[in-house]
């Protein structure tokens, strides 16, 4: 295995803001992990062979094993999720560079990360190190196994928690303003035992909680709203209550972790989740105080959204799932993302992932003055 390029090399030019010609990297949180993820990329890739196979000789577990078998369900517990998905999203931006490094020009203006992706936002900013070293590839791995077994061992106090999301099958106005009045209610604390944990966009919001709580929401919702087209769904890729109070404590072990680590200044600047409005960010202290509300507090997915509605964007989303896509919605409601395949990639600027998807993302308000 050859030695990694350093951060320069890989993007050689750094830009500093974020304009109607430039570019971002997207990440894929939690919810991201299925059986053979990340597989197709391995058997074609080299480079992404070398990032899944660093990250098992880092791993305390078999990450490979995990994340191509998932042996008794093994990703269904966030201290292999977390890493599995830490891993695989970056072997697709290694893919990503390595198939269509012309469609880069230059380093990336910012980076997102929705929940867990935010490390992977960290690695890419620089915040770990140089981006390309061993040393800070080895800093995201060790990070992202610690955060997922301190995130499991408060599960496993809490008992049955979870996720639940609520969502309109109809984007009209009378459905946003029903799902924006339950989600008045919810973050007013109005619903025992139930939590904000993802604003996912104005169709949508993801709520957290202990298992009886949320079953017994989501019986109201389907009871007395589904004949407005709204549903409750508890999520079966979520093992807790994450981005809720109830994972308090974790948050202060992760503090400690990142503090003693070190978190070096951003060179590319990284878009918040948890505050609204969201900005980007790149001091330290600034990144230290994002990781540990993203603990307990709920991941801001419409503010992340607002951020870019009158800006001209470009933004690589990677993966197979594109869970980030749900944030990222138009006046009308639907996705600004395009799902495109290998072949239709290059034909409209994204790049390439054998195996997966690319998901490009265009600001279409912005398309059509």
């Amino acid at each position: 295995m050859g030695a990694e390029k350093p951060y320069r090399d890989i993007f050689p030019e750094k830009r500093e803001l974020v304009g109607p010609h430039e570019y971002g990297f997207m990440f894929d949180g939690h919810g991201a992990q299925f059986r053979g993820m990340g597989q197709s990329i391995y058997r074609r890739y080299e480079v992404a062979r070398d990032v899944i196979d660093r990250a098992n000789s880092i791993a305390s577990f078999d990450l490979k094993t995990a994340c191509f078998d998932n042996p008794h369900e093994m990703l269904s517990e966030t201290m292999y999720a977390q890493l599995a998905i830490v891993a695989c999203n970056e072997a697709y931006l290694r893919v990503l560079m390595e198939d269509a490094p012309d469609k880069l020009e230059g380093a990336p203006s910012y980076v997102i990360g929705q929940s867990l992706g935010f490390l992977n936002a960290l690695h890419v900013a620089g915040a770990f190190g140089e981006y390309g070293s061993p040393e800070s590839f080895e800093r995201l791995i060790k990070l992202a196994e610690f955060r997922g077994r301190i995130m499991q061992e408060r599960c496993q106090e809490l008992g049955e928690s979870g996720l639940m999301a609520i969502d309109s099958k109809g984007k009209g106005r009378e459905e946003e303003s029903t799902i924006s009045d339950l989600k008045s209610y919810v973050e007013a604390e109005a619903i025992e035992g139930v939590y904000m944990a993802i604003d996912t966009n104005r169709n949508k919001f993801v709520v957290g909680g202990m298992k009886k709580d949320l079953v017994e929401y989501q019986r109201y919702i389907n009871r007395i709203y589904k004949i407005n087209g709204i549903r409750g769904l508890v999520l079966s890729t979520s093992s807790g209550a994450f981005h809720t109070p109830l994972m308090r404590g974790v948050d202060q072990e992760l503090r400690a972790y990142l503090e003693e680590m070190g978190i070096e200044p951003c060179k590319i600047p990284v878009l918040t989740n948890t505050l609204a409005p969201a900005k980007l960010i790149s001091s330290p202290e600034e990144v230290i105080e994002e990781m540990v509300r993203l603990i307990t507090e709920p991941v801001r997915g419409t503010a992340m959204n607002e951020y870019f509605m009158d800006r001209g964007i470009h933004a690589y989303n990677l993966g197979e799932k594109r869970i980030t896509s749900d944030i990222f919605i138009d006046g009308e409601g639907d996705s600004l993302f395009e799902q495109v395949t290998s072949k239709r990639a290059l034909a409209i600027g994204a790049g390439v992932v054998a195996g997966g998807v690319v998901a490009y993302l265009v600001n279409r308000n912005r398309k059509r003055n």
